[in-house]
């Protein structure tokens, strides 16, 4: 199977937002396209990839993007993201629907559920992933170097695409909580002292690996 490592950039994070840079990589070589997304970028935004409106207002909009053209046959790869159901919700907005896809996010959690967070830029010092190519952080290019050294990674542990596939959709336990007052602490330690913590979580986030975590320790500690 041909693979294709994707990440963009956006404005935001919402159900109106939309991408502002896109990088993807097969056959070792990168891509990357700047594009207008026909609304203003907010500065909570520019404040984390560095790109501002007046960067990119002469930049083609996604239909008339060389991206466009290219990802009209994005079926003929599995894609390869970190956390890619943002890129690929993304990319939906756009017209571009995949049908196969690895998050190497969640593959992270089934292979390493010990760590405390999955960012990738966590990760690329965690392991670490180290490359003789300028990386900057929070672009998409940059994302995408690592994401590969990433997937590489990974695929040590398990060469089976399907299975990195399959486990791309598939819960995965989670050993710490990631906010709030418990931050840090291991889920198992807070349903022993806080029950009715533990109730809200599982009513007020919708996160699948939080949801089969919980089910899972209040199953085996009922």
């Amino acid at each position: 199977m041909k693979l294709l490592f994707l990440d963009t950039e956006t404005t935001g994070l919402g159900v109106n937002d939309r991408i502002i840079q896109i990088s993807y990589s097969f056959d070792e070589k990168i891509f990357t396209e700047f594009i207008n997304p026909g609304i203003e970028i907010p500065p909570d935004s520019s404040c984390i990839h560095g790109i501002t409106y007046e960067d990119i207002k002469s930049a083609p909009f996604f239909k008339d993007s060389k991206s466009y053209t290219f990802l009209q046959n994005i079926n003929d790869f599995v894609v390869v993201g970190h956390n890619i159901q943002f890129d690929l919700e993304m990319l939906y907005k756009e017209g571009i629907k995949a049908s196969k896809y690895i998050d190497t996010l969640q593959i992270t959690r089934h292979f390493y559920p010990e760590l405390k967070q999955y960012k990738l830029q966590y990760l690329r010092y965690y392991f670490p992933l180290k490359t003789k190519e300028t990386i900057i952080p929070h672009s998409s290019e940059g994302d995408v170097i690592v994401l590969k050294l990433l997937f590489n990674k990974l695929y040590e542990k398990n060469q089976n695409i399907e299975k990195l596939i399959e486990l791309s959709k598939t819960p995965a336990l989670m050993k710490y909580i990631p906010f709030g007052k418990y931050k840090g602490l291991e889920f198992q330690e807070v349903l022993k002292k806080d029950k009715r913590y533990f109730a809200w979580m599982e009513r007020t986030f919708g996160d699948k690996n939080m949801i089969y975590t919980i089910s899972y320790l209040k199953t085996k500690f009922s």
